[in-house]
């Protein structure tokens, strides 16, 4: 059922005969030889049709790649907004922390994407804990101030200035004694240590200097009616420590354990380490009236020290202690009404620390 003239076209069977190609009118005329068979296979093709099925295809290629597109944005869009913009302002945001400025939270939301939510909750939390720790630590600094300022403002009061004057005064016109020259050398060293400030550290070794250019005051002004006996481990004499606590503690083992006593009494100052925690044991042990458990409580945890306490106050040095090194260090209190008072102060053991300024006198 060849069209009219295909017949014609139809070429002899020869091995290897090529395919005929002709154009008859509006068709494409195809014909294969396949000399075995002695058989021809004709493709009548129409050219319009051709391109008709060409233009319906590009359609479809051009609807599904304008369709993939709008997919793709829309996605995009979608993953931009839950995905990509958290992600960015959480970089934003620790830019500027690393500029100095203060943490935003993060506003982004993850939607359904688990992951994502999970992410920005997490660092707005980490946001909301960091500021906490800020706030705490400005406090902090703020107390540790104030209680500097109270430390020194308490540390050398005015009637042991008066007292410590007169008594230059009075051996000067009256004895005429060698001892003034050593009066006035240990009170201008208890000076100086107190006008240079606690913004550095000291060592234990000028803090049991301290220690003795008081008593040899007290001795002086006070007639000082005690023995003090000192077990002091060599290698800690350079380690670093705050400033004032030591003093402040003989003072007290003083002033409200020995001398309400009557007598003679005794002050042992012993500081050795504790290797295995890295720390330093400085205890101060008198035998004077004690303390009950109640006031105990009182000179460790009141504000200012408690009204029978004078000079730096024994919760000042805890309170500045536990600012300055933790909540694991400071002093506590072991005493027996009618025996005696033992007062531990604990430090952590560091080699080396920041050198005082000069100050002259």
């Amino acid at each position: 059922a060849l069209p009219h003239g295909v017949r014609d076209l139809l070429p002899d069977f020869k091995e290897g005969e090529d395919v005929v190609y002709r154009t008859m009118g509006d068709l494409d005329v195809f014909i294969y030889p396949i000399p075995r068979e002695r058989c021809y296979m004709v493709f009548l093709i129409e050219p319009k049709s051709i391109l008709s099925e060409s233009w319906h295809l590009m359609t479809v290629v051009v609807i599904s790649l304008v369709s993939g597109i709008l997919i793709s944005l829309i996605l995009w869009r979608s993953m931009n907004r839950r995905v990509v913009q958290p992600i960015l302002q959480i970089r934003a945001s620790l830019d500027r922390a690393r500029d100095g400025v203060h943490l935003p939270i993060v506003t982004g939301r993850g939607g359904e994407i688990e992951e994502v939510e999970e992410l920005v909750s997490s660092y707005n939390r980490n946001v909301r804990y960091i500021d906490e720790l800020a706030e705490k630590l400005s406090e902090q600094k703020t107390r540790y101030k104030d209680l500097e300022y109270k430390a020194l403002q308490s540390q050398i009061n005015s009637h042991f200035i008066t007292n410590t004057l007169n008594a230059v005064r009075w051996l000067a016109i009256m004895q005429k004694a060698t001892n003034i020259k050593e009066l006035i050398d240990a009170f201008s060293r208890l000076l100086k240590s107190t006008w240079q400030g606690l913004e550095h550290d000291t060592t234990i070794e000028r803090e049991l200097s301290n220690v003795q250019d008081y008593i040899f005051i007290q001795q002086i002004t006070h007639s000082y009616n005690c023995e003090i006996f000192y077990d002091v481990e060599p290698g800690l004499l350079k380690a670093p420590c705050a400033k004032f606590i030591l003093q402040p503690l003989v003072e007290n083992a003083y002033f409200h354990g020995i001398a309400p006593k009557g007598g003679v009494g005794t002050i042992r100052i012993g500081i050795r380490p504790d290797g295995e925690k890295g720390r330093i044991i400085i205890q101060v042990t008198d035998d004077g009236v004690g303390m009950d458990r109640e006031t105990q409580v009182q000179v460790l945890h009141s504000q200012g020290g408690g009204s029978r306490f004078n000079g730096i106050g024994i919760s000042n040095i805890h309170q500045r202690l536990q600012l300055k090194y933790g909540e694991e260090y400071g002093i506590s209190i072991e005493s027996e009404v009618g025996s005696y008072t033992k007062m531990t102060v604990v430090i952590p053991w560091m080699e080396t620390g920041k050198e005082e300024g000069e100050t002259n006198v």
